[in-house]
């Protein structure tokens, strides 16, 4: 796995099946597995959008292999989350 693939805190992805945004809370590693698998954390933005403004949920975590794969998509594959332009 190539290191600049690790999603950055702040950045914004948009999820592929729901066209969702989410804001990287973080990164942490799993420690209770020997590989010390890389998880990314992070949270949806709120719809007024898209402010700046996360939502009073928990954040979400996914492995980063996970949140890199890609999936399929009426029939096309493509990756769960797309960097977005926007940051925080």
């Amino acid at each position: 796995m190539i290191s600049n693939q690790i999603p950055k805190k702040g950045d914004v992805y948009k999820h592929s099946k729901t066209g969702n945004l989410y804001v990287v809370v973080g990164t942490s590693h799993d420690s209770s597995e020997q590989t010390k698998n890389v998880i990314v954390r992070y949270d949806a933005l709120d719809d007024s959008k898209k402010a700046a403004v996360l939502t009073e949920t928990d954040d979400y975590c996914r492995p980063l292999d996970d949140f890199l794969k890609e999936v399929t998509i009426e029939g096309e594959k493509v990756p769960r989350f797309v960097l977005d332009k926007t940051t925080f």
